[in-house]
């Protein structure tokens, strides 16, 4: 059942304009019953120069004394005032501090209490609201930090799952190391066991091999020995014979005896001796050599990662400037305890990018003949900080980390102009799905453009529509018309006007840009502000006021949301970007716009995928030097090109896949095409 409070708020809203978005004043009622104020009703006519329902969208029948003819709705108008009186109620109201004056509103800038006196002095340039509505837009804001809070609880939980989960996959790593460990001790242990019984094995071989050897030198000497006893033994019994006076019969024995003694006598006395008969020994071309590649899969000794210092070769800066394709030089050096270095010499060494993204490959290196390594072709995927890290048999050197900046190519691929398109005056760009939209001021209309190019893809989407900037969000255009101080919600599906944005203190609007969560910012050239339109085009805050400190604006341009749902805003006058958290209510950074040390005002304004920041601008000194300005997520500065650029560049487009850019010129009536990034 709804309480009195609801009840309450649901009649509130039955009686809210819905052009102004304040309760009626003056309500009219049109023939189909809606009602709207008066003066809203006059102003809406006057643009529009017939009558169609803010709220239906169907067109009325106006008498002919004007909007004046319509029949009041007298019932409205009292339970409006009745009800806006109730909401106040005085008795709950404390005293201002400053001020003899009743606490009656409440300065959203400052969130306080403020009396009349102070609205109109010290917070003129600030938004006020009354204290009995001022409850609605506190409910809002700590209904955006709740859900923020939300998320960010989902946020911690997630990480604290991956947490756990990476402490369990290093749980399962280290027992993993550990089981290699003692396998590869049991594999080493091993072929220690079988290299001693290999060399003990041809140990024995080499001495039964001596052996040999020396029983066959054995043997000669043995028959030298025995062939020299008989000689004697002959030459003996001969000598007697003689001796003894008796004549010596030279018979066949005799004669065979002195030859075998001549033979004797004439042969070596001892047998030969083999060169290095004696050398037996454990020979060092035996000794135990580990063949990690054959013989086993583990290393044998330790790679020393600790002692190896990573030396880019590429230049002094860092980080690296990368446009395209491009190798990196570095040398490895290792470093002993004494402090000497050499350059090491290592298999398995790999580089290991990190993109924009947050994705990552590894890419080869290879050693050269002056004993640096170089890289494989990196190709850059996206515009952005990269960073590159040295890996060895996929282990992370200490301190090789490599930032790379790569750059925006900036080349200029054509020109959408002349006949064969038909816009005069194109100010802003988006995309939706494969199309582009263009705005055109001087034909107020709204055109379709195929991105691949050809004529037959251009198309007018709408017709009587005066836009200064746009954005597109969940298929539908919201469109910033300074003319009719508003901002018109269209559907791209039926090309219907669904709502529109307005209030009494948006005096020229200029940009415009919606979040995720479908909140609206506008930028105000005059106000020097932003204001924030709920999904309902309810305004329910602003950011910013006139001045030159950070947070303050002159004459804000056109806007971007990153992905972050925080608001890009060119600060044209200020010659710089600035960066709002429209969550926290607060300011997050301020980012001056240079070119070749040049102030530039900003103009365009939009954000690729990573969160990188491109700018079209035009130098303060000189209005023909202009420039297409691109920054990181950080304020670090990337690029800044100019080629192929008209007179009085104005809105640009990043493509959904971060490959082209459309930069708008009004004077030229031109659409300009740009890569990137390498195809």
């Amino acid at each position: 059942m709804a309480t009195p409070q609801k009840k309450l708020e649901r009649i509130l809203e039955s009686l809210v304009c819905p052009i102004c978005q304040d309760p009626c004043k003056l309500p009219k009622i049109l023939p189909c019953n809606h009602m709207s104020c008066k003066s809203c009703l006059e102003s809406w006519v006057a643009v529009r120069t017939k009558l169609i329902c803010p709220q239906c969208n169907v067109e009325q029948a106006l008498p002919s004394s004007g909007v004046s003819g319509l029949p009041d709705n007298f019932f409205a108008r009292q339970i409006s005032q009745d009800l806006q009186d109730f909401a106040v109620d005085e008795d709950l109201l404390c005293e201002c501090e400053k001020h003899d004056e009743l606490v009656t509103r409440v300065c959203q800038t400052c969130l306080l209490g403020v009396c009349q006196v102070c609205a109109s002095e010290g917070h003129a340039n600030h938004h006020c609201f009354d204290a009995g509505s001022s409850w609605r837009f506190i409910q809002e804001r700590m209904d955006k930090l709740q859900a923020e809070l939300k998320g960010r609880k989902e946020e911690s939980r997630m990480v604290l799952t991956s947490l756990r989960q990476m402490k369990s996959f290093l749980d399962g790593k280290y027992h993993t190391a550990q089981r290699n460990i003692a396998a590869f001790k049991e594999n080493l242990l091993q072929k220690v066991q079988e290299l001693e019984e290999e060399l003990n094995d041809e140990l024995e071989n080499l001495y039964k091999e001596k052996v040999a050897e020396l029983q066959v030198e054995m043997e000669k000497a043995s028959d030298f020995e025995r062939n020299v006893h008989e000689g004697l033994t002959s030459y003996s019994q001969i000598e007697n014979a003689t001796s003894s006076g008796k004549p010596c019969a030279l018979n066949t024995a005799t004669v065979q005896s002195f030859s075998k003694l001549k033979q004797l006598s004439s042969a070596p006395f001892m047998p030969q001796v083999p060169k290095g008969f004696l050398n037996l020994e454990f020979k060092p071309g035996l000794q135990f050599k580990f063949n990690p590649g054959e013989d086993c899969q583990v290393t044998c000794l330790p790679i020393p990662l600790d002692k190896i210092e990573v030396e880019f070769l590429h230049s002094q800066n860092s980080p690296v400037q990368v446009k395209t394709h491009r190798k990196l030089q570095f040398r490895l050096i290792l470093k002993s305890s004494e402090g000497l270095t050499e350059d090491a010499d290592l298999p398995a060494v790999t580089a290991n990018i990190h993109s924009p993204t947050g994705q990552s490959k590894d890419i080869g290196a290879y050693r050269q003949s002056d004993g640096t390594y170089m890289t494989t072709f990196f190709t850059p995927a996206h515009v952005g900080r990269y960073k590159m890290e040295i890996r060895i048999f996929n282990i992370t050197v200490q301190n090789s980390q490599q930032e790379m900046l790569v750059q925006p190519l900036g080349t200029h691929v054509g020109d959408f102009s002349g006949m064969e398109y038909p816009w005069q005056s194109p100010s802003d760009i988006v995309q939706w799905n494969k199309q582009i939209l263009v705005s055109d001021l001087a034909k107020n209309q709204i055109l379709s453009l195929e991105m691949s190019g050809p004529r037959k893809g251009v198309s007018v989407m709408f017709s009587e529509v005066h836009s200064r900037s746009m954005s597109v969000y969940n298929d539908f255009l919201f469109i910033c018309d300074p003319e009719a101080n508003a901002i018109m919600k269209y559907s791209l599906h039926d090309k219907s006007l669904n709502l529109i944005y307005r209030h009494s203190s948006l005096e020229s609007p200029r940009g415009v840009a919606v979040d995720s969560k479908g909140y609206l910012y506008v930028s105000d050239w005059v106000n020097h502000c932003i204001l924030v339109f709920d999904e309902k085009a309810k305004m329910i805050g602003s950011h910013g006021t006139w001045g030159i400190s950070e947070g303050q604006l002159i004459n804000p341009n056109f806007l971007a949301v990153n992905s972050k749902d925080q608001v890009v805003v060119a600060d044209h006058g200020n010659h710089r970007l600035q960066i709002f958290d429209p969550v926290m209510d607060s300011f997050v950074k301020t980012i001056p716009v240079r070119e070749d040390e040049d102030s530039m005002y900003c103009c365009g304004i939009d954000v690729d995928t990573n969160d990188n920041i491109y700018i079209s601008a035009c130098s303060v000194e000189c209005s023909d030097k202009l420039a297409i300005v691109v920054y990181t997520k950080d304020g670090t500065f990337l690029s800044a090109f100019s080629q192929g650029l008209h007179d009085d560049v104005d809105g640009l487009c990043i493509t959904n896949n971060n490959c082209k850019m459309y930069v708008a010129a009004r004077d030229s009536g031109t659409v300009s095409c740009f890569d990137l990034v390498a195809n």
